[in-house]
């Protein structure tokens, strides 16, 4: 392992879509409040009351899908995506109470989509990025040629296996499919420190807002 060693975010890439949201609310193409039924038309009516904020701080009761009966070798659509996590019984009330749930940052990717036009991956390299000089960060590829990739490994009975394979499309979700460097969450943090990307307004709202 070096400095440059490319691995997958994981959950750690979720704070990326959360400022990708935030870069989205600045350009007054959302609003934290707003319901999610908004920007996703066929929300079930249990839905209505979440808000993005909701989702961004896992209190909107929506399950987690990876809990559920998923198919993760399989490629799904948003529309897909969001008909599954609409079928899946909600947890608790809207707001009453927090539980993580990847299902709610899978579909701020969605949102971002249809807010803005946009993949959010495209967002990121653009607005996120490249101004922080983020250099190799970016969406997972299994196509591309990374230099410097990490392979993954998982543990079975003791023994380490390669990880396992998931589809294409279902390991570009905005719930954690990200690569970096440790140079590259360096640029990150620097960035934090100086408020860079967005406003002090934005980072104030960030700062007090509790996500668990």
């Amino acid at each position: 392992m070096r400095n440059d060693t490319i691995f997958q975010s994981g959950s750690v890439g979720k704070q990326f879509t959360a400022a990708a949201v935030m870069l989205l609310v600045e350009d007054g193409k959302l609003a934290l409040d707003d319901s999610i039924a908004k920007y996703i038309a066929e929300a079930p009516p249990h839905w209505r009351p979440i808000s993005i904020r909701h989702l961004l701080t896992h209190t909107s009761g929506i399950p987690d899908y990876t809990e559920q009966l998923f198919d993760n070798r399989r490629d799904y659509s948003d529309e897909e995506f969001v008909q599954i996590a609409a079928g899946l019984e909600p947890e608790f009330a809207v707001g009453v109470r927090w539980n993580y749930s990847n299902t709610g940052y899978a579909l701020l990717g969605t949102i971002i989509r249809r807010a803005s036009g946009r993949f959010y991956g495209d967002i990121l390299g653009e607005r996120v990025f490249a101004p922080l000089g983020m250099e190799t960060a970016r969406v997972i590829s299994e196509a591309d040629i990374v230099p410097n990739r990490a392979a993954g490994y998982r543990l079975v009975e003791g023994e380490l296996k390669n990880q396992e394979w998931v589809s294409p499309e279902s390991n570009t979700g905005a719930d954690g499919a990200l690569y970096f460097t440790a140079l590259d969450l360096i640029a990150w943090d620097r960035g934090l420190r100086a408020g860079a990307i967005l406003s002090p307004e934005s980072w104030a709202t960030i700062a007090s807002t509790n996500t668990g």
